[in-house]
């Protein structure tokens, strides 16, 4: 018997809904086979909630066998921030004391990081690198 898992997050103004998708087989509905569905929605939700919203392979925590992939893209086509440039601003800002929230409405107009463009993520990137003359 073949089992699909599909988790779906909201899309927003700016994105298109994230979606993980997951398939295994089992062969009766036991509780091993209701532990794994449960394992693969948690797995599938967490992969939907992740600020990163770049395709995923089957190596990211989903059991083996399954596949699940996201995706986000701006309303205009542009690729959102990958989770690398996200995890590396947060970390920047946060030894640099830096307040991301007002830097993000004010200089790109979205409220959070994972909204920026990867262009734009690299921008703030170099931005928070680059030591403010005292």
């Amino acid at each position: 018997m073949r089992i699909s898992v599909s988790v779906a997050g909201s899309p927003t103004a700016n994105s298109n809904a994230v979606r993980c998708g997951a398939e295994f087989e089992v062969e009766t509905i036991d509780q091993v086979a209701l532990d794994r569905m449960v394992q693969t929605v948690r797995q599938c939700d967490a992969v939907v909630r992740r600020t990163d919203c770049q395709t995923q392979d089957s190596g990211g925590g989903v059991p083996s066998g399954s596949t699940a992939a996201t995706g986000r893209s701006l309303g205009s086509g542009k690729r959102l921030a990958t989770e690398k440039q996200v995890k590396a601003i947060h970390a920047i800002a946060r030894r640099q004391g830096v307040e991301l929230d007002g830097v993000l409405h004010d200089r790109f107009s979205v409220s959070r990081v994972s909204e920026l463009s990867i262009s734009e993520a690299s921008t703030m990137i170099d931005e928070l690198k680059t030591p403010t003359p005292a």
